[in-house]
């Protein structure tokens, strides 16, 4: 289910994710790169959607960010 909607989303949200990693943003970062690994999980791709929850995991080690 690769709607042009969904990866028009997946797009964005990538974006999203790397203007608030570059703000300092943590949190928003951390929660926009969660949204993608569930896009991710929702078109059957495990290996890209583990790679950004490994990336919320750098995220919250990073910034001790505890509900990461």
């Amino acid at each position: 289910d690769q709607s042009p909607e969904m990866l028009t989303q997946l797009s964005n949200s990538l974006v999203d994710a790397e203007q608030y990693w570059r703000e300092g943003d943590s949190k928003k970062a951390f929660k926009t790169y969660v949204a993608v690994a569930q896009i991710y999980e929702h078109l059957d791709n495990y290996g890209t959607a583990a790679y950004f929850h490994h990336r919320c995991l750098e995220i919250s080690l990073e910034f001790k960010y505890l509900e990461g």
